[in-house]
């Protein structure tokens, strides 16, 4: 089945933070994980991280030259990406990937919270329509082809120093994501292997560089935050 030659699961332990300033129960501590898991197509468009190959640009000004840059503090223009963001490719142009407006959750139990952001993979030369599915719903919106989920999660026991449990961040291809170079059904073994070792080992290598990139930037906010602790 194809979905499972897409099938990724990557994760890893952040650093221990300050756990008087990061509880995942606490507003402020959500809003700057939902803000730093929406950056990830900004950032992927970073010359630090595709070495300038990549551009980021408006889902509603695609064809205008106008890039996304990172904003200081990793915070987000919600108006300029409320409808989403195209990544094209800096010479041509072409549009690889298009990712849909970000869809945030937050569960928040006695045991365990996590926070999920979700950003909807909606087109681009790097995927692949299901055979016979409408590019748009009835009522003109294009619909999803999976999505790139980002999570992270927190135990909520204390121990005998107080202090809560690690955190850990997951990223996962979520949904009906179908990679373009592993074409349509049935996948053969030759284009399986051919995504296995091309696409599928970029992926892994970008997420854990966005992970570690996670890590620095959310404990870097977190130190500007007031020690609530402290009153």
């Amino acid at each position: 089945m194809l979905r499972s030659v897409a099938a990724s699961h990557e994760s890893s332990s952040l650093r221990r933070l300050e756990t008087d300033r990061f509880d995942l129960t606490d507003r402020e501590i959500i809003r700057l994980v939902e803000n730093s898991f929406k950056s990830y197509p900004r950032w992927l468009a970073g010359l630090a991280v595709t070495f300038g190959v990549l551009r980021a640009r408006p889902i509603n000004d695609a064809s205008k030259a106008t890039e996304i840059r990172i904003i200081e503090g990793g915070d987000i223009d919600s108006d300029r990406e409320a409808a989403g963001v195209v990544i094209c490719d800096a010479v041509f142009g072409l549009n690889l990937l298009t990712f849909g407006r970000a869809i945030s959750s937050t569960a928040l139990g006695k045991k365990k919270s996590c926070v999920t952001v979700d950003l909807p993979v909606m087109g681009g030369l790097l995927t692949l329509a299901p055979p016979g599915l409408k590019k748009r719903d009835g009522n003109g919106s294009a619909k999803c082809l999976g999505c790139v989920r980002f999570m992270l999660s927190q135990q909520r026991e204390v121990d005998e120093q107080g202090t809560l449990g690690d955190l850990v961040i997951e990223t996962k291809v979520a949904g009906a994501y179908r990679p373009a170079i592993a074409g349509g059904p049935p996948v053969s073994t030759l284009r399986k292997r051919a995504y296995l070792s091309t696409q599928s080992v970029v992926h892994a290598y970008v997420m854990w560089r966005f992970h570690g990139w996670c890590d620095a930037h959310l404990q870097s906010a977190v130190h500007g935050l007031p020690n609530k602790s402290n009153g």
